[in-house]
């Protein structure tokens, strides 16, 4: 069978025939050496966050299920050092199942440190959904 995910908002899918996907976020460009992630606040709703592939080093990792039908996922760096320089170890870390074509939804929202400190605010086609393999 041959499963595909669609969004509310429009995200950028690629079909294939898993019932888990992986989320890619695309739209995450740093300064280099000036700007670093420090934080993010996943939130699904209409799926189930199933498991995390690889928390980086000195970082906390929570879900929260207050909501029915609603999942979020808190990371945060311990410290300052342990803030990444680059999207990579954040990018198909994240796994989720069970999601209703008709009301799943995903937003991601990155704390960005260093030279300006800021907020990037991911949703709909700015995220990846890929299938697993």
């Amino acid at each position: 069978m041959l499963a595909l995910l669609v969004c509310l908002s429009p995200c950028v899918v690629v079909a294939g025939d898993s019932g888990s996907f992986w989320l890619h976020f695309p739209g995450v460009a740093l300064k280099r050496n000036t700007e670093f992630i420090e934080g993010l606040r996943l939130t699904v709703t209409c799926a189930h966050i199933e498991g995390i592939e690889s928390i980086p080093q000195d970082w906390s990792v929570s879900v929260i299920r207050m909501i029915p039908g609603e999942e979020v996922m808190k990371a945060e760096a311990g410290h300052g050092a342990s803030r990444l320089a680059a999207i990579d170890k954040l990018n198909g870390a994240v796994k989720i199942i069970d999601a209703d074509k008709t009301c799943f939804s995903v937003e991601a929202d990155f704390t960005i440190s260093g030279e300006n400190n800021r907020k990037i605010v991911l949703s709909g086609a700015d995220i990846d959904v890929r299938p697993s393999k």
